[in-house]
């Protein structure tokens, strides 16, 4: 017997950006039912709701096959559009449920109003199409052949936040309770949504919080439904659409969504530092996409002052909340930094004083996480191109690190000694005289981290 997960919505929901080569991969044990009522690999682009969505020669032209509702794979040169999130949904059930046999239900219809999914409602570029009615019926159709919906996923709202639509929240309310009825499902059944990005155009952006709103309110007055973040999304190109990273960011956050829903949340990390965490964060993230959710800042930490002030902002403001399994944290770089020919910038004695008061506010915030603190890692001193007015020394380092280590251990924190792990990379794997942004360098710290991260989790 299928698991069914319908994916309903309007244009992020099925996906828009270029579809990368893993997407192109069956997934075993995951298929995807066709209007046809054929199942079929579950491969990329999974939602065909428009022209615009399939594969493509290297010239644009589209390439299709005698199947319509079958992928093709792009020829040398070529591209395939359209990644959505159900398809990471579905993988990262799978892993979890290994004796589960996942069907997708693509449904969604870009460009669709919330009107559009009460039943009845149009498609208002295609007369013809019902979307909520047509949902029903492929749900149905899988439900007739044994299958049982465990998820409906759900992204919308763009175009009746630019049209300001009245009564959205009423609407979308009972959205979720219609499908709930004409498909029979009981209450427990999870009701995924994904709330609106932040990087629309002022029409779409300023009618954001009303629909935002209205997901909060649906997720506070009914059962087993909640709301997951796309705020960080980042867009193809469009200030539109998600690119196909963060459709892959939003298929993990609706299953960890899926799973605080059952009784089962996901560890929560929290990576907090500066630069060097910015070149590592999202590789570790994905890494651990179904294992736990991995959340930091969307901006450099800088020095430990900055992080001492800024904690509580990043906390409230990405929603993290305070049950955290783990903190990795750094702060030293900046720290250490000379500038015009002076010291470092924060004084050795005072750097110590400030790690022992984020280390007591990372407490008050998080306080059953396992604490790890980070070592800055070693600089190509000769790379600075100013040292005069610019410059950082490998023996201030090693001297910030070694206050680091000699404040916190006494404190019960471990210390993850990334200078002692990055110290040995050829000079190749450094971008620029600070970082380690090459793809060796991003392997060789990332893989540190993660080794650290899953041991402490462990």
């Amino acid at each position: 017997m299928k698991k069914l997960v319908l994916m309903a919505g309007q244009s992020n929901m099925s996906g828009r950006d270029r579809v990368p080569p893993e997407d192109l991969l069956p997934l075993p044990g995951v298929q995807a039912l066709g209007k046809d009522g054929i199942w079929r690999e579950a491969v990329e682009p999974v939602t065909k709701d428009r022209a615009f969505v399939g594969t493509f020669a290297a010239d644009g032209t589209k390439r299709t096959s005698p199947d319509p509702w079958d992928n093709i794979l792009p020829a040398e040169g070529g591209y395939a559009r359209g990644v959505g999130p159900g398809r990471t949904f579905a993988r990262l059930l799978r892993a979890d449920r290994p004796d589960w046999e996942i069907g997708l239900l693509p449904a969604s219809v870009g460009g669709t109003p919330i009107a559009a999914w009460l039943p009845g409602g149009v498609d208002p570029y295609n007369e013809t199409c019902h979307p909520y009615d047509e949902a029903v019926a492929l749900a149905r159709r899988a439900q007739a052949g044994g299958g049982e919906i465990v998820a409906i996923l759900w992204h919308q709202g763009e175009s009746d936040a630019s049209r300001r639509t009245e009564g959205y929240a009423a609407h979308l309310r009972q959205v979720v309770l219609n499908f709930r009825r004409d498909l029979g499902l009981s209450d427990a059944v999870p009701f995924l949504m994904g709330d609106l990005a932040s990087f629309y155009d002022s029409k779409i952006r300023d009618g954001a919080a009303a629909v935002d709103a209205a997901m909060r309110e649906a997720a506070e007055a009914l059962p087993a439904v909640a709301v997951v973040s796309c705020k960080d999304f980042g867009h193809q190109g469009d200030s539109l659409h998600f690119d196909a990273a963060s459709q892959h960011l939003f298929g993990a956050r609706l299953f960890s969504a899926f799973r605080r829903l059952e009784g089962r949340p996901l560890p929560k990390v929290v990576l907090l530092g500066d630069s060097i965490r910015m070149g590592y964060d999202k590789t570790v993230r994905e890494a651990l996409f179904g294992r736990a959710d991995v959340l930091f800042p969307d901006e450099n930490c800088r020095f430990a002052q900055y992080l001492l002030r800024t904690l509580s902002n990043w906390q409230e403001r990405g929603g993290w909340g305070g049950d955290a399994a783990l903190v990795h944290w750094n702060a030293g770089l900046w720290d250490c930094i000379r500038l015009d020919g002076d010291g470092p910038l924060t004084p050795l004695s005072f750097y110590r004083e400030l790690l022992a008061r984020v280390h007591r506010r990372l407490r008050i915030r998080f306080p059953n996480a396992r604490l790890v603190f980070a070592t800055t890692t070693p600089v190509l001193e000769s790379g600075y191109a100013t040292p005069e007015r610019f410059y950082r020394r490998n023996a201030d380092i090693e001297a910030f690190n070694a206050a680091a280590r000699e404040t916190l251990e006494p404190l019960g924190e471990e210390i993850d000694d990334l200078y002692r792990v990055m110290a040995p990379a050829p000079a190749a794997e450094h971008s620029d005289a600070t970082h380690w942004n090459t793809e060796a360098g991003v392997r060789r710290i990332g893989e540190a981290v993660l080794s650290c991260v899953r041991a402490a989790l462990s």
